[in-house]
């Protein structure tokens, strides 16, 4: 990362070499008061240095307008709304947990609250399948659940990956992320 320095009385928070802005690959830097985006010419030199005041962010009914995106597929992303425009940034070499960590502090420093996380259907979507499957097996060959309803199990969060536990069937929230998901 060391071939951009943020002005001085800047203080750099993140730092990512693989991020995308609506498309365009580069690097990003995190200040406490702006996002650098940052695009390398062939050589290596700075091509292009994108700056976001973080006081430009929206803020609507005293939520800051930055979201993390997650899809299996795709990576995590951070959706920021300024300006009356919507940034992506895209962490192309990372899990949700990099896109978090940045929306967080944003979100933090702006209204005191962390960034929301959505998650993309694909996961709800196959896991659905699969257990529906399951079941029509199990249906068919007449086997039962050895689970009780009233049986702890543990797994890790769909968007985080952080721990959770709770009844087998209940919906629960992610301590981490808040993030619903059903065990």
């Amino acid at each position: 990362m060391g071939i951009f320095t943020p002005p001085a009385g800047e203080k750099t928070i993140l730092e990512n070499d693989y991020v995308s802005l609506n498309g365009t690959n580069g690097s990003a830097v995190l200040t406490d008061q702006h996002i650098y985006h940052i695009t390398t010419g062939f050589f290596g030199g700075i091509k292009d240095v994108n700056k976001l005041p973080l006081r430009q962010i929206q803020i609507e009914n005293g939520k800051a307008q930055v979201t993390v995106k997650f899809a299996v597929l795709e990576g995590s992303k951070l959706v920021v709304r300024a300006n009356n425009r919507t940034y992506t940034y895209a962490f192309t070499n990372t899990l949700t947990n990099e896109a978090k960590k940045w929306g967080d502090y944003i979100t933090q420093k702006l209204t005191g609250y962390t960034a929301d996380v959505e998650q993309t259907g694909e996961i709800a979507e196959v896991a659905s399948q699969i257990k529906g499957t399951i079941d029509a097996f199990k249906g068919a060959f007449g086997v039962k659940s050895m689970l009780s309803s009233n049986e702890k199990v543990n797994g890790k969060c769909n968007a985080c990956r952080a721990p959770i536990s709770g009844n087998k069937g209940s919906v629960v929230r992610c301590p981490y992320c808040d993030t619903e998901q059903k065990l």
